[in-house]
């Protein structure tokens, strides 16, 4: 069964890297299914909604803004 969507609005730009699994990542007016192995850059504080499809892994990178 597929999961529910997560939408979000990161404090920052952001980098997801999936390492197992799939997903639907919906961002920059479009939707892309992502698999182990892909990369996709998230400007500063863009919204996205992420659907996992079954069990996965994402390594999040996520750039702060320091003062």
């Amino acid at each position: 069964p597929l999961s529910t969507t997560i939408e979000t609005d990161p404090p920052g730009a952001m980098v997801m890297q999936v390492l197992k699994g799939a997903i639907d990542v919906e961002a920059h007016g479009n939707r892309q299914r992502m698999e182990p192995g892909h990369l996709m850059f998230l400007r500063d504080s863009e919204p996205h909604g992420v659907l996992a499809h079954e069990d996965t892994v994402l390594l999040l990178s996520i750039f702060l803004h320091r003062k």
